[in-house]
């Protein structure tokens, strides 16, 4: 090659070295190096090819499967279809998709043929982009197209190119990110192009969030590509303080701001379209989110006496208290109290009453306050909310203390029966305000606090949230609301509780709000019954019975495994003292390009072992997958350019693979 520093005419060969600076303890690799080696060029010849793979692809895909366009929604395909129908409608819905990719499918009609056709265009692009990446990371035209073709041989992938459904966009915008981060690394840092190809990389993980939350996995796998690459940049002592710090705070920006505005727009735009309440699912929502999509809430200044309430705990999704006419199996066999999902059930209703019997009324319509001492009636059944000595159905830790129903509406009660009153968010003794006040119930006959969390109950309680009082509890879990009050005497101070649309703090924390309640909406209610056939665990080895399909799957699962453990290896041979005055630039791209795949596999493969419920279906992986059969094109392009009789045994492998 040529001189150090400046950039050849030709493309390097495979036997090329790079040449390291001179550092003041040892040499150094120059930030543009590949650049100046013309590592990673793309021709016009290949964006051509790119589209005649993309073209290919979806014409042989509409060929094979002209039938299947026009078939009834298949179970898989009716979340996305769904979703799309409720934004059209301008309906209000809660699932597991970004808003993103149900705005791009709402755009066109409501109509499986064209939800179809669209999806085959995201993966037939996904195909030559994915192409374009490998050509950008160095890797030979041959192997880049062997790798593409041998991704849409995949049965999984073409089954999913033909669905409705965000897997093939995700995977259209998992590819623009990887072209894009490729072109970022190859061009000189600060030029229009170097800029240009991180305002695309930043949009493109903008876009990836916004359509799956799998491309929050995306964002932290480019975070920490970036945290490399920085450490590679100042290692070249060639480089200004002020040239780096420039280059680290225009990287920094653009990939911490675009993709949260680009967020932040999508989820602004869902929030604003909606228009109409579905009561189906603004069930699970806070009264804040209730009044912004029904419009205000009237309800009494204050808590009084007398009144009819339904209490909701704040940390669970539904969490309506409630109480019904059928008893525990265990414990003291009283009536059962517990938190379920449903919104309207008049078993939700209880009457606050004093602590001493008010048979002549006198204490109707008289304000409640922190630190008042209350009982529970319940409005159907009569029972006071009690706790006792016996343990909670569930929950059997000596701490953890039963609560049910107990008397009937002449029993007036005792000191299991009997609890204080919290408000958590206001001064002592401050007036007790309805769908505002935040508070906690203390028991006084056994100094307990009233707690729920996401444990349900057996088949014989309905599957419905466990209550229990416990000594020392969690905080969090203790909190509830006064959600619909009813005073028992009409009073004449009302106030409107409701959020105001244009202001940013209510934007905000309605935003917030749907974050949290889609992603436990679809963990707790959606997916708790459902179990998936095949564990994350095995999704690598997900094997149909084709001898190709399953050797290109299991390929691109298991190198970047392998490519690990060469990894380790390497660095046992690695001697800190050594002064290199030259490194193989094939050794140097598979570094470069096998660790930014191998990374990727595992940062969009790892977070499924962590999921909430194990409705898993495998194509969640195929994101990693893609990555991982990237990564297997490098590591053969590197096989054969350090020796190009390896071309003869991986001829030989695919000799046995197709015919034997």
């Amino acid at each position: 090659m040529g001189e150090k520093g400046f950039r050849d005419e030709n493309a390097a060969s495979a036997n090329d070295c790079i040449i390291l600076d001179e550092g003041p303890q040892r040499g150094y690799m120059a930030a543009d190096v590949l650049w100046n080696h013309r590592i990673g060029e793309v021709s016009i010849c290949d964006g051509i090819l790119a589209l005649t793979v993309c073209l290919g692809f979806a014409v042989i895909m509409l060929k094979k499967n002209a039938t299947k366009l026009t078939l009834d929604l298949h179970e898989d395909e009716l979340e996305l279809y769904e979703a799309v129908k409720y934004y059209k409608q301008g309906k209000f819905s809660l699932g597991p998709l970004g808003p993103l990719g149900v705005q791009l499918y709402s755009l066109g009609p409501l109509c499986r043929n064209f939800m179809r056709k669209v999806s085959l265009i995201f993966s037939s692009a996904t195909l030559g982009t994915f192409y374009l990446g490998a050509k950008r990371a160095g890797i030979s035209p041959v192997f880049a197209l062997a790798t593409v073709c041998g991704v849409a041989y995949l049965p999984l992938f073409q089954l999913q190119s033909l669905q409705v459904c965000l897997g093939p966009l995700q995977w259209f915008l998992l590819s623009i990110v990887f072209y894009s981060w490729e072109s970022f690394t190859y061009f000189p840092q600060l030029s229009t192009k170097w800029f240009a190809h991180l305002l695309l990389l930043a949009s493109s993980v903008g876009l990836s969030v916004s359509t799956k939350y799998l491309g929050f996995a995306t964002w932290a796998w480019i975070f920490i590509l970036v945290a490399l690459h920085f450490w590679n940049t100042i290692s070249d002592v060639q480089l200004s303080t002020c040239f780096v710090v420039k280059s680290t705070i225009l990287q920094a920006s653009a990939l911490t701001l675009v993709p949260a505005i680009i967020f932040l727009i999508s989820n602004i735009l869902q929030l604003s379209h909606w228009s109409e309440d579905v009561p189906e699912f603004s069930r699970f929502m806070s009264s804040n989110f209730k009044a912004y999509l029904r419009g205000p809430i009237e309800h009494p200044v204050g808590l009084n006496y007398g009144s009819t309430v339904t209490l909701r705990h704040l940390e669970s999704l539904g969490g309506y208290l409630h109480s019904h006419n059928y008893t525990y199996e265990t414990g003291s066999f009283g009536q059962q109290v517990t938190l379920t999902q449903v919104e309207g059930d008049p078993d939700n209703e209880w009457i606050v009453e004093n602590k001493f019997p008010d048979k002549n009324n006198a204490m109707l319509n008289k304000k409640i306050h922190d630190s008042d001492q209350i009982r529970f009636r319940h409005r159907r059944t009569g029972k006071l909310l009690r706790a006792s000595t016996a343990k909670p159905p569930v929950s059997q830790e000596e701490y953890d203390l039963e609560v049910s129903g107990t008397g009937g509406f002449d029993y007036d009660g005792d000191s299991d029966e009997l609890w204080t009153i919290r408000v958590v968010n206001a001064p002592r003794r401050s007036p007790v305000k309805p769908l505002e006040s935040i508070i906690n119930l203390q028991n006084e006959g056994h100094s307990c606090a009233l707690l729920a969390h996401d444990i349900r109950l057996p088949e014989w309680g309905f599957n419905q949230q466990e209550v229990l009082c416990v000594e020392e509890p969690m905080e969090s879990r203790t909190r509830f609301k006064f959600e619909l009050v009813r005073p028992a005497v009409e009073v004449e101070e009302y106030e409107t509780y409701y959020c105001k649309k244009g202001k940013i703090s209510c934007i905000m924390e309605l935003l917030f709000e749907l974050w949290k309640r889609q992603i436990k909406y679809n963990s707790y209610e959606k997916n708790y019954k459902a179990i998936s056939s095949y564990n994350p665990e095995n999704w690598p080895f997900n094997l149909i019975g084709k001898k190709l399909a399953d050797n290109i799957w299991v390929f691109g699962s298991l190198m970047p495994v392998f490519f690990v453990m060469y990894q380790l290896l390497q660095l046992l041979k690695w001697n800190p003292y050594e002064k290199k005055q030259e490194v193989s630039l094939n050794s140097t791209l598979l570094y470069k390009v096998g660790s930014e795949c191998a990374l990727g596999w595992l940062i969009h493969f790892y977070p499924f072992f962590k999921n909430p419920h194990s409705h898993l279906d495998v194509t969640l992986y195929l994101p990693a997958l893609l990555l991982g059969q990237m990564l297997s094109a490098e590591i053969v392009d590197s096989l054969y350019k350090w020796n190009r009789w390896s071309l003869a045994c991986i001829a030989a492998y695919l000799a046995v693979v197709i015919y034997y």
